[in-house]
């Protein structure tokens, strides 16, 4: 038996219904984009070698970006993705590359919210629903989706665990709760 279905029927959740990936806004693996760079400074550094003096500043800056996305995408590489794991009676919450946990819908204490990232030069301003689980023990998971991607998966859970309507909350708030939260 796998670990998910053993956490089930430890918890007594029943027949498992659905699997969704979630949070993916939030999970950005930047591992190969950092990868890509650290090939390009390579390349540029050869041809420094062949006789490209004037190549080596931008060779630095190239290696440099690469290693820090590298550096910056190694934890989330690391831990792996979040998904849910639905049951007739709760659900598994699993890392693909870490923890599992396992709680009956009515165990778990849920808030649904709604927010706005801000419109700025590079991007239009997104709408986001925000899902905050409460396990008992203590562990907190906060969790996003955008409004145009997959957001029935997090209001479907939070109506699973007894939540009314959702409430708005301002867009610092939630990267807040989204940064010291994560369910590593």
């Amino acid at each position: 038996m796998d670990r998910i279905a053993n956490a089930a029927v430890t918890a007594g959740l029943g027949e498992e219904q659905q699997t969704h990936r979630v949070n993916a806004a939030y999970e950005h693996h930047v591992l190969g984009p950092g990868i890509l760079a650290l090939i390009f400074a390579a390349g540029l550094l050869a041809g420094h070698l062949l006789g490209g003096e004037e190549l080596i500043l931008p060779t630095v800056i190239v290696a440099i970006i690469g290693l820090l996305v590298v550096i910056v995408g190694l934890p989330q590489y690391f831990r792996g993705r979040l998904f849910i794991h639905h049951f007739e009676h709760g659900i598994v919450m699993e890392r693909t590359k870490g923890r599992i946990i396992a709680a009956r819908y009515s165990d778990i204490h849920a808030e649904l919210r709604t927010y706005q990232t801000p419109e700025d030069a590079d991007n239009a301003a997104c709408d986001y629903v925000l899902l905050q689980l409460d396990f008992p023990g203590g562990e907190r998971c906060v969790i996003a989706e955008r409004e145009d991607d997959q957001p029935w998966v997090l209001t479907r859970l939070g109506t699973s665990c007894s939540v009314d309507a959702p409430q708005s909350m301002n867009h610092e708030l939630a990267e807040k709760l989204l940064s010291d939260h994560p369910w590593n």
